[in-house]
């Protein structure tokens, strides 16, 4: 694969994620990827999936492409560069990608150079902030049934698409003995 539909298969995966990363006209994301990632680090982050997963989950992924140890060296190497996640437990080390906001963009903050700033302040100008400001309504629900799996809420949110129910206003009873 040439490092242009590397590059690019990159960036549809991270696309994929409930906060987008979507293609412009320009390229810049492009340019972006090419900082953060070596093609050999590309590569492997196609095979990483938003949920941290452990190691061998993804070796066989990788399919002999390196083995598990280098692997494991390449996964820990981009997790301190803050380009993927990484959580310990008592299984071992989970992996998993990571948006470009909140998550990649944040974790270069004492490796910023002239050119990754200037090319992540083109890519919020050019496309990504309106991307991440209006996500589609697929992304929004994929955010909330992930988030009430793993706990982050006890139950789904209502639908956005939905009028808030009316209210009875300030005069309303409260439960109990509250309103006194």
């Amino acid at each position: 694969m040439a490092d242009d539909e590397l590059y690019r298969s990159l960036q549809r995966h991270l696309d994929h994620m409930p906060v987008p990363y979507p293609a412009t006209e320009s390229g810049v994301e492009l340019r972006i990827l090419r900082q953060l990632f070596t093609p050999e680090e590309a590569r492997l982050a196609l095979c990483l999936s938003a949920i941290l997963e452990p190691a061998t989950t993804i070796h066989r992924r990788v399919r002999g492409a390196m083995t598990r140890e280098q692997m494991c060296e390449a996964l820990d190497r981009m997790a301190e560069r803050g380009s993927i996640r990484k959580a310990g437990g008592k299984k071992g080390a989970r992996y998993g990608k990571s948006p470009l906001v909140i998550g990649i963009y944040e974790a270069q903050v004492n490796r910023l150079t002239p050119e990754l700033e200037r090319d992540v302040r083109a890519y919020f100008d050019e496309g990504y902030g309106a991307a991440f400001r209006s996500p589609s309504p697929s992304r929004s629900s994929t955010l909330s049934r992930a988030m009430t799996t793993f706990g982050v809420l006890s139950k789904p949110p209502p639908d956005p698409s939905r009028p808030f129910p009316a209210s009875a206003g300030r005069d309303a009873s409260l439960p109990g003995n509250l309103a006194e």
